[in-house]
C-alpha cells in the first residue's frame, strides 16, 4: 500500500497547481500531463453524454455503481448535517444524482443517495445520462468536489489515471488486432 505522501506526489505530477484558470483549462492540462488526450479523459462539460434529462426517481429502486467504492467517504458530522437538512427540506444537496439509462444505477451522487435513504425520501431528482464510461465520469467529477482533502484527491486522481490507462491499453489492443 502506498503512503499518502507518495499518492500526493503522484497526484501532483498529474494535477496542475491551483490557479484561477477555468476548470476546462485545468482538465486540458491534466490530459496533456497524463498523455491521454481521448474522449475518455474529457472534462465533464465536454462529456460524450448523448442523453441527459432530469427525472424524479424512487430512492428504493436506486443502487450504486461499482465505482462508488472508489469515492472517498464524507465526514460523519457533514453527513449528519446533510441528513438533517434533507429531513427538514426534502433537498439532498446542490445537485441531482446522475443515473444510467436503466434508471437504477447511480454513477455520481453516491453521498446524496445515502442522505436520501437516511432521510427516508421517496423520490430524488436524477439526471439520466447515457455515459459511455461511467467509472471515468464518476472519478472525474469526484475530483471537482471542493470538500476533498489533498490525500483524498490524490487517491482519486491515481484511480482515474489507472482506469484510463487500462481503457487506452484495451483500445490499443483492439486497434492492433484489427490491423
Amino acid at each position: 500500500m502506498q503512503s499518502a505522501q507518495t499518492l500526493q506526489s503522484e497526484a501532483a505530477s498529474i494535477l496542475p497547481a491551483p490557479s484561477k484558470e477555468s476548470t476546462a483549462l485545468r482538465w486540458r492540462a491534466i490530459r496533456e500531463e497524463v498523455g491521454h488526450a481521448t474522449e475518455a479523459t474529457a472534462h465533464p462539460a465536454e462529456s460524450t453524454v448523448t442523453e441527459c434529462r432530469i427525472e424524479h426517481l424512487p430512492v428504493s429502486k436506486l443502487k450504486e455503481h461499482a465505482v462508488a467504492a472508489d469515492v472517498p467517504p464524507v465526514k460523519a458530522e457533514q453527513m449528519s448535517e446533510m441528513v438533517a437538512e434533507a429531513e427538514g427540506t426534502g433537498i439532498i444537496g446542490p445537485r441531482p444524482l446522475v443515473v444510467l439509462p436503466d434508471r437504477t444505477t447511480v454513477i455520481f451522487g453516491f453521498h446524496e443517495l445515502v442522505v436520501a435513504r437516511a432521510a427516508k425520501l421517496a423520490f430524488v431528482p436524477c439526471v439520466v445520462a447515457d455515459e459511455p464510461d461511467p467509472k471515468a465520469y464518476a472519478l472525474r467529477n469526484t475530483l471537482l468536489i471542493p470538500q476533498l482533502t489533498d490525500d483524498q484527491r490524490a487517491v482519486v486522481a491515481l484511480k482515474l489515471k489507472e482506469h484510463l490507462s487500462k481503457v487506452l491499453k484495451s483500445e490499443r489492443g483492439k486497434t492492433a488486432a484489427a490491423a
